[in-house]
């Protein structure tokens, strides 16, 4: 199992980390990216099984960092994390084929049932459950 998580802000970014620690996945399966710019070239050159982006990030948002995994890496889950989530966005992701949704700020039960969750559909779709 490969995790980038994306997030211009270093406190959620280690946040998410300790917790997909204490969920069991190891260092080695969680990369970090600082950046939307930063993770475009992270999924450029490699594979993910599991995306937690951030929608609001100055340059490259969320939005655009999605677009690129469904370009490059459509069979990946994507958990869009975010305090601001208009309508419009929601659409927008709806139709990129981005349906998970964690707003900020979740409990640790919101992100362990989300994760869960999407683990769960990366097994099943391939094959690997």
């Amino acid at each position: 199992m490969k995790i980038l998580i994306v997030d211009d802000s270093a406190f959620a970014r280690e946040l998410i980390r300790n917790e997909l620690l204490g969920l069991g996945f190891g260092e080695k399966e969680i990369t970090i990216a600082d950046s939307g710019a930063s993770a475009i070239r992270k999924i450029s050159i490699e594979a993910y099984d599991l995306f937690l982006v951030d929608l609001v990030m100055p340059g490259i948002d969320g939005v655009r960092v999605a677009r690129e995994i469904r370009q490059g890496q459509p069979n990946a889950r994507v958990v869009i994390c975010s305090g601001k989530l208009n309508p419009e966005t929601h659409q927008v992701l709806n139709l990129m084929g981005v349906h998970d949704f964690l707003e900020k700020p979740f409990t640790q039960e919101q992100f362990r049932q989300a994760i869960v969750q999407n683990i769960a559909s990366v097994y099943a779709s391939s094959g690997r459950g």
